[in-house]
């Protein structure tokens, strides 16, 4: 019964917040180094930004700005997701710093209206952050599995940081389409590749 007592209380003083922290630390590490490498191949800002705490929201924006921009699909009036991204953090973080114990005291009695609040709050900032992390997947990635890796970081919105960084290492999708591609002829049942030739002259 002692030994019992004794793993909860080191478990619960010491292994659990080291693990959190620990998650934390990489989640901060893998969006960082993600958002570095997307804003220094898309130029939409200064890449170290992306190491800012809080102030990263602001570079996914821009981030997903540009690659709007540079696939042709930001439409005439873009949304202005650097702003939008970077408010609804400061806000969320806001209401979770101040508000927070003050709503678990009204929800005790009753009062769960400001509880309900900050949850909508989280809601609409994770939609708006997998909005924009799907703009990054559709420079990267070609179809449906930009797509695909939307649901599956909308079902695991933990893996959208990791799922940035795999994409990153992606040609745009626009390089790869208008790289030249080989001409296959059919001959004799064989398949003859010929290269395409450049005009000279």
């Amino acid at each position: 019964m002692i030994g019992l007592i004794l793993f909860m209380i080191v478990f619960f003083v010491f292994i659990l917040p080291l693990t959190i922290l620990v998650a934390v630390v990489g989640e901060y590490l893998i969006r960082s180094f993600a958002l570095y490498r997307i804003a220094g191949q898309t130029g939409a800002c200064n890449p170290k930004h992306a190491w800012i705490p809080v102030y990263q929201y602001w570079v996914m924006g821009k981030c997903a700005e540009e690659c709007d921009a540079q696939t042709g699909r930001g439409g005439k009036k873009p949304w202005k997701w650097s702003k939008i991204l970077l408010i609804m953090r400061i806000s969320y973080l806001g209401a979770m710093i101040f508000l927070m114990p003050l709503a678990f005291l009204l929800a005790i009695f009753g009062g769960g209206i400001l509880l309900e609040g900050i949850s909508w709050l989280s809601i609409a900032l994770t939609v708006f952050v997998a909005v924009c992390a799907f703009k990054m997947y559709r420079y990267y990635i070609d179809d449906p599995y930009d797509s695909i890796a939307l649901v599956l970081t909308v079902l695991y919105p933990g893996w959208i940081s990791t799922a940035l960084l795999i994409a990153s290492f992606f040609p745009p999708r626009e390089q790869r389409a208008s790289a030249p591609q080989a001409d296959v002829e059919q001959c004799g049942g064989a398949a003859v590749i010929v290269a395409q030739e450049s005009d000279e002259g």
